[in-house]
This record gives structure tokens, sequence and C-alpha cells, in this order.
């Protein structure tokens, strides 16, 4: 598996996710590039686990944002809250791990990934009509 075939994205994404996943892809290896990560297949899988949770973490909240009816809003239930925060907790655990094996690989990354994508995950939200700019 190579970071140029997740950008191309899954079957399951919507046409939206799959534009977010190839910007978040290719910004990811751009950043890795430049740190001097080497590419393989248990990067892929990493940096893979990051879009993944990133996408259904947008997804969960992006339901919540949207009525079941015309002039029906939905109360958040327990159970979507503390999915929402499952999901958060699993997407911040997939950033760290894809951090933590950068510098076992022998490319530590000085900064902390999550700070440097930070601009990356921007950038992509601010394309996004949920997330608005900035």
């Amino acid at each position: 598996m190579k970071l140029i075939t997740l950008a191309g994205g899954e079957a399951w994404m919507t046409e939206e996710e799959i534009v977010l996943n190839r910007q978040f892809v290719r910004g990811v290896d751009e950043l890795l590039r430049d740190r001097g990560v080497g590419e393989n297949p248990l990067l892929a899988l990493r940096v893979n686990d990051v879009v993944v949770s990133w996408l259904l973490v947008r997804r969960m909240e992006m339901a919540l944002a949207e009525p079941e009816g015309p002039e029906e809003t939905t109360p958040t239930t327990p159970a979507q809250v503390d999915a929402i925060g499952k999901s958060r907790e699993r997407l911040r655990k997939s950033i760290k791990d894809l951090e933590e094996y950068c510098a076992r690989a022998g490319t530590p990354i000085d900064t902390g990934l999550a700070d440097v994508m930070k601009p990356v995950i921007q950038q992509v939200q601010g394309s996004s009509p949920f997330f608005g700019a900035g």
C-alpha cells in the first residue's frame, strides 16, 4: 500500500469525502517527505487510520447538524455523544501512533505531528461548507 493509493479514496466514501481524503493524504505526504520520513506500507496504514478516523468523526458530527425533518430538531442522545467522543479519542490515538511510528523509524518529528498537521486540516476544513473557514 502506498500513500498515492490512499489518495484515491475508498468505495464507501462520498464524493466530498474523496476530495477531502485526497487533499489530506497529499498534504500529509508532502509533510512527511519534507521531514524525511520514508514511505512504506506501515506508514501508509497509519495515515489511512488517521484519515478514516477523521472522516468517521466528521460524518457523526455532520449528522448532528442535519435535523430529520424540515423544522424538527433532534436532541443529541447520550449514545451519540459517547460515540463521537470515542471516535475523537480514536483519531487522537491514530495521530499519536503515526507520530510514534515516525520516531521509531528513525525520523523523529521535532514538533508534534498534530501541531504540524493543523494547517493541513484547517485548509481541508476551510474547503468544506460544514466546517467553514478558519
